[in-house]
């Protein structure tokens, strides 16, 4: 009885212990899952987009041959050269667009409309057309002087204000339209011109720089916040 007793026990004892290497050793049902998450960079692109128009007043590029770009002294109705900028956002996403334009400093009067300012009054005129009135012009200050191909600019930037962003493949309305050299500007006795002030000579360039600016729309409200961002300081300051 106590061998039987005995035997039951140590044949109880491997079970048990045999239970505890197969309890180790069991293998659970799992799974597991990933993805890798691709994201697609936004962008912005833009055109600048200038026409003008030939002698019978048909529009045409600006770089065509058949563009009148030759100033004569006069008004905006009568000697004016039409310079029609838009901005094209060819991009994928929405986009706040400006221009720029800079304006030899010695042709311009900055923020005095006066020829005794320091650019001698505004011997070169640059304006946007009649229709589009809700266009913004800063201040000289905002944007300042710069040397372009060494000779001083004024810069002014032109934009709808409280407008939407332009959506991919749109255009913006044209920022600026015409240009025409002062009616006061005159020929002196030796050929060379005299400036609106009525006494200062000038033998140097009649340029135009502009530039397009294209921003982002995601994550600003408005364009006014595009430009501020855009120059690093708020442009609601300097405006007319």
């Amino acid at each position: 009885m106590k061998m039987k007793k005995k035997a039951l026990t140590l044949c109880l004892a491997v079970a048990l212990a045999a239970t505890a290497v197969v309890g180790g050793t069991m293998a659970y049902f799992t799974d597991t899952d990933s993805k890798k998450n691709t994201f697609t960079v936004g962008n912005v692109d833009i055109q600048l987009v200038e026409k003008g128009a030939d002698k019978e007043g048909n529009e045409v590029n600006w770089d065509s041959e058949d563009a009148v770009k030759e100033l004569m002294p006069g008004w905006t109705n009568t000697t004016a050269i039409k310079k029609s900028v838009t901005v094209e956002n060819t991009g994928d996403n929405d986009a706040y667009c400006w221009i720029e334009v800079w304006v030899p400093s010695a042709l311009d009067d900055g923020d005095d409309n006066s020829p005794a300012a320091p650019g001698l009054g505004n011997s070169l005129h640059f304006n946007y057309d009649a229709a589009n009135v809700g266009i913004e012009e800063t201040k000289a200050a905002y944007l300042g002087t710069k040397v372009i191909d060494e000779v001083p600019y004024n810069g002014y930037v032109h934009f709808v204000p409280d407008s939407d962003p332009i959506a991919p493949k749109a255009s913006t309305v044209a920022l600026l339209d015409k240009v025409y050299m002062d009616g006061k500007v005159t020929q002196g006795a030796d050929g060379n011109l005299i400036l609106a002030d009525g006494k200062t000579p000038y033998d140097g360039d009649w340029n135009l720089v502009i530039n397009a600016v294209g921003f982002q729309a995601a994550g600003i409200p408005s364009i006014e916040d595009a430009i501020s961002e855009y120059y690093g300081k708020p442009v609601s300051g300097y405006l007319w």
